[in-house]
């Protein structure tokens, strides 16, 4: 079994992660970058409170989001 640690809202530990994937019959998190590709977000969820975290799971997305939304250097 996998341990996410403590939620940081309640300080329980009955968290589960829910994947970032189109195909898995779950409601899809992300933002769209294009008209054809969207950045999905994984998701770990406190059972307990319902507290939810997100975050980008692939280098490569979070390369594409710094393109259309980062700063410019």
């Amino acid at each position: 079994m996998t341990s996410f640690g403590v939620c940081p809202n309640c300080g329980q530990d009955d968290i589960i992660r829910i994947p970032s994937d189109r195909f898995s019959g779950q409601a899809v998190s992300g933002v769209a970058v294009s008209a054809l590709r969207l950045v999905l977000f994984a998701r770990l969820i406190c059972l307990t409170c319902g507290f939810v975290r997100e975050w980008v799971d692939d280098r490569k997305d979070l390369d594409l989001l710094r393109k259309k939304f980062g700063r410019q250097q």
